[in-house]
């Protein structure tokens, strides 16, 4: 049986952005926010709710954030989540962030000054590093994590062997390794070709190394390249054959639009129009759920069907 409503969300509350990112088209989209309507109805199912991640645009751009932010806090058991560039933290954030025990997901796509500049077209290296910093002073007095977003792309994937050297030094608790999971067309064409065979023969080689350094470190490292994952950890590699989100999650993209989660390739509605409720068990949602069930992986994103494969 079907819950009444979800036990995630990943919720974009808006389009707008400080910076104008080259692997992003985001930006360059007509501007969206959440509608008030929205907000009011994530407001009432916050209290059922197990997990949540804010994401955008830039999260502190959405006049709605922090409203939301508070509501989720009075829930003991939900577990929030904030992708951000960081550039917007100031003392107060910092403070709530740690004190909710919130994770904050940095998005540094480059462990370098020149390499952070030029991807995140308009950020300061020096800007994210303070941010880091002051997180990590109120981390000392209350518990969170903080997580490295790293996304892949010809004009970063060179300093993988850096990343975790920089994860430690700053006091990241987890490494995400991501790639592009939809197609941008206004991107800049650099974006990380995954037929690179230069690309690849490197990632190859340096994969096993990471891993275990994580290990070492004792740094969580997340990525999709199949090849590496764990066979320990699970005996599949495919994570269509165990998705869970059409019975548990719903995304909102930062155009309005909702799937079950941001890797699903067809929406099943318009948060401008469509109520949560209503799409919850709608007709496209069940028609996920009934896919997934019978093995059809039609609507599955390839990345959740084999990985990244190099």
């Amino acid at each position: 049986m079907d819950r009444t409503g979800p036990a995630g969300l990943i919720i974009s509350l808006t389009s707008r952005c400080n910076l104008r990112c080259r692997m992003c088209g985001v930006w360059d989209n007509q501007e969206w926010d959440i509608p008030d309507r929205a907000v009011s109805e994530i407001a009432g199912l916050i209290p059922g709710l197990g997990q949540i991640t804010w994401t955008g645009g830039e999260v502190f751009l959405s006049r709605h954030f922090r409203q939301l932010f508070e509501s989720a806090r009075r829930n003991p058991v939900l577990k929030q989540t904030v992708l951000t560039n960081g550039l917007m933290i100031d003392e107060y954030w910092a403070e709530q962030l740690t004190l909710s025990g919130a994770t904050i997901a940095f998005s540094i796509d480059g462990v370098t000054e020149k390499t952070y500049e030029s991807i995140r077209t308009g950020a300061r290296f020096a800007g994210v590093l303070e941010a880091i910093d002051l997180v990590n002073r109120f981390r000392n007095r209350h518990p969170a994590e903080t997580q490295l977003s790293f996304v892949l792309q010809e004009s970063n994937y060179r300093e993988l062997d850096r990343v975790l050297p920089f994860a430690d030094e700053h006091g990241f608790s987890t490494v995400a390794l991501l790639n592009m999971m939809h197609p941008c067309i206004t991107c800049d064409p650099e974006i990380f070709p995954l037929s690179s065979p230069e690309a690849a023969a490197f990632i190859n080689s340096l994969m096993p190394s990471l891993i275990s350094r994580a290990d070492r470190y004792g740094i969580k490292l997340t990525h999709f390249f199949t090849r590496f994952r764990d066979p320990e950890s699970s005996a599949r590699t495919s994570f269509a054959d165990i998705c869970r989100f059409p019975w548990e999650t719903m995304y909102i993209d930062p155009s309005g639009l909702v799937r079950p989660h941001c890797l699903c390739k067809k929406h099943i509605g318009d948060i401008g129009r469509d109520s949560l409720a209503g799409l919850w068990n709608g007709g496209m949602m069940r028609t996920y759920r009934d896919n997934i069930s019978k093995g059809d992986r039609s609507l599955c994103h390839e990345l959740c069907i084999h990985g990244v494969r190099t």
